[in-house]
């Protein structure tokens, strides 16, 4: 089930904020409620993490206009079938990583949109690229044909505030045409008062 308050709240809030876009974390999600959640609110930003997952509902919501981001971790034997079937890629942290979606995207003849995840922290196996790397990853990204680079994402440790303020701070340091996705249910409110330009909201709309 929709939670109704919850959609209230998060359209409002992109109203007030003007370029705020939410991006709909449909992972726990089914595709009827996806449909839903689009028809209630018009709402086109939708955010998977599993392969499987993303290719069953894209091809079960292709009649509907929706943006699909994938926001998992990146294995290389997947960037094919993530690259056909996503329109953003948010979690590329490597050299490696840019090449092999330029490719896939060249052999499909697309262009794909691609964020920058940052990541500063210590948690294990968590994707990204440290803020030192970032530089020649943004660049790399600009010089290659089928990259449509967006900007940068974080994920940061719960309870870590100044990550979004340096983000924000790299941000202007390298391109302040970037955007940021950053900001989840539990700070989203910190990551817009630091230049969040996407929000990443999921469980807050399902009702409990």
């Amino acid at each position: 089930m929709i939670d109704q308050d919850s959609i209230k709240y998060f359209h409002a809030l992109c109203q007030a904020h003007s370029g705020l876009e939410l991006l709909v974390v449909s992972k726990y999600a089914t595709h009827d409620w996806i449909r839903e959640v689009h028809d209630l609110t018009g709402w086109v930003n939708f955010g998977e993490n599993r392969i499987d997952s993303l290719e069953e509902k894209v091809e079960l919501l292709k009649d509907l206009p929706i943006i699909w981001h994938y926001i998992g971790p990146l294995q290389s034997r997947k960037v094919g079938r993530i690259t056909q079937c996503a329109d953003h890629i948010q979690s590329v942290g490597r050299e490696k990583e840019l090449l092999l979606i330029d490719q896939c995207a060249r052999a499909l003849k697309k262009q794909i949109a691609v964020w920058i995840q940052v990541n500063d922290s210590h948690i294990k196996n968590r994707s990204g690229a440290p803020s030192d790397q970032v530089p020649m990853l943004v660049g790399l990204a600009k010089e290659l044909q089928c990259i449509d680079l967006q900007g940068m994402m974080i994920l940061p440790e719960k309870g870590d505030l100044d990550a979004y303020q340096k983000l924000d701070q790299l941000r202007h340091c390298l391109d302040s045409r970037l955007k940021l996705s950053a900001g989840m249910s539990h700070d989203h409110l910190s990551a817009i008062r630091h230049g969040s330009n996407m929000i990443r909201i999921g469980r807050a709309f399902m009702k409990k």
